[in-house]
């Protein structure tokens, strides 16, 4: 588990701006997420954190789509 939280926190340490991610996210668009690169991460679990079931639901096939590891 500590190399995953490494290897987020290394994710993180690129820019991604939130509200477009937001945006992309919501759609379920994941190839705009997918082109913000890895650093996405982080902010995609805060926003699945902070939503509701039915955005979860989106975020999580948005996750499935993205196919990262």
């Amino acid at each position: 588990m500590p190399v995953m939280l490494a290897w987020l926190l290394t994710a993180a340490a690129g820019s991604v701006e939130a509200p477009r991610l937001r945006t992309a996210a919501m759609a379920g668009d994941w190839q705009t997420v997918q082109a913000m690169g890895r650093a996405a991460l982080l902010e995609l679990v805060r926003l699945y954190s902070q939503s509701s079931p039915r955005e979860r639901a989106t975020i999580a096939q948005l996750f499935y789509n993205l196919g990262w590891k």
